[in-house]
């Protein structure tokens, strides 16, 4: 079973490579959970 740490990298990932600004409004998200 995928933990919340590997999907929250995963998705950090691929924002990274589309839009770096948006890592950090994500990981507040992730957090907020």
């Amino acid at each position: 079973m995928v933990s919340d740490q590997e999907i929250a990298n995963g998705v950090e990932t691929l924002l990274r490579q589309s839009c770096p600004n948006t890592v950090t409004s994500v990981n507040g998200v992730v957090q907020q959970l």
